[in-house]
């Protein structure tokens, strides 16, 4: 099937348009209470409202949310370079 270059653009412009809408008019649910919500102009975006996002922040305050990590013990020459980096920027200061 052959199209013109006038059908191609058009086609083009219509895909735009669409990912456009999408994007404005975009819906995500609210990561505390999982109510769906637009995404655009929502000023407490990710979340649904205030309350949610308070919710979210005390979780995080509380230590219920933690991003892993591993803790490795420190070397003797570790130490000595920290030492070493401190003796220098208090020279410096």
């Amino acid at each position: 099937m052959i199209i013109s270059k006038t059908e191609r653009c058009d086609r083009i412009f219509a895909a735009i348009f669409d990912v456009l809408v999408f994007l404005f008019m975009a819906m995500i649910k609210c990561p505390s209470c999982g109510l769906e919500v637009e995404y655009e102009g929502n000023k407490f975006r990710p979340f649904c409202s205030e309350r949610c996002n308070l919710i979210d922040l005390g979780a995080w305050i509380d230590e219920e949310y933690a991003v892993p990590a591993e803790n490795e013990p420190v070397s003797e020459e570790d130490l000595d370079m920290i030492e070493r980096s401190i003796k220098e920027r208090g020279e410096a200061w």
